[in-house]
């Protein structure tokens, strides 16, 4: 780990045996949604890499007794069904501490992790982005709380200003896991009445992508000289 100069510039030193390697930088800030991103460094040479972090706007204390929603910045929302909060040991929570923070993936690329591509299951898929929600829910030692097996809880995304007139009325409900370093599929989205926003359950708390999805294609292309030669 390292941190960055005033500027938010920082420098580190990736130890690895192999002459090309694959590394996932987590960036992170008080205030701020937590980022990733997939770099390949090279050895012996010098790899910059450039990425944005956007508000979080805060934590906001809920009874987990009760049905609670909880909007954040841009719009952004969660609710949560009473009793269907767990902490770091299982037991049902009585309170949390809950951050929701709308990100407009639409307006500048660097703020969505990895790249636009995820597993469905098995299957590689590619997707587009209208926008995307970081839902953080800690317990009163800053520890990370999940949902009950079997419970979910319900969002709403924002949806950003590439959609134009004519938003799908369906979109795919994407996550991002860190510990793959990878997109994947979780279910469906629907617009709201009003477009202004996508709508779904999810049954864990991360960050969040609503966008069209599309299979994978690949072309292989040979391309030779004029004596036929590669």
């Amino acid at each position: 780990a390292t941190l960055t100069d005033t500027d938010g510039a920082f420098s580190m030193e990736i130890i690895s045996t192999e002459q090309v390697a694959k590394v996932t930088l987590k960036i992170s800030k008080d205030g701020s949604t937590t980022n990733y991103m997939n770099v390949g460094v090279i050895k012996g040479v010098t790899v910059t890499a450039s990425l944005l972090l956007a508000s979080a706007g805060g934590y906001q204390t809920i009874d987990a007794t009760q049905n609670t929603t909880v909007t954040g910045t841009g719009g952004a929302a969660v609710t949560i069904s009473a009793g269907t909060l767990r902490d770091s040991d299982g037991r049902t929570a009585s309170t949390a501490r809950v951050s929701v923070a709308a990100i407009d993936s639409t307006a500048d690329r660097t703020l969505l992790p990895g790249s636009l591509y995820g597993m469905d299951g098995s299957t590689v898929k590619l997707f587009s982005t209208f926008g995307m929600v970081s839902i953080d829910v800690l317990d009163a030692d800053n520890d990370p709380m999940t949902l009950a097996s079997g419970a979910t809880a319900a969002i709403s995304i924002p949806v950003g200003d590439i959609v134009g007139a004519n938003p799908s009325a369906t979109v795919g409900l994407w996550y991002y896991s860190p510990e793959s370093s990878s997109w994947q599929l979780e279910g469906m989205l629907t617009l709201n009445d009003t477009m202004t926003a996508y709508t779904g359950t999810i049954s864990h708390f991360s960050l969040y992508n609503a966008g069209e999805t599309w299979d994978m294609s690949f072309i292989k292309i040979r391309v030779v000289d004029q004596a036929g030669q590669p």
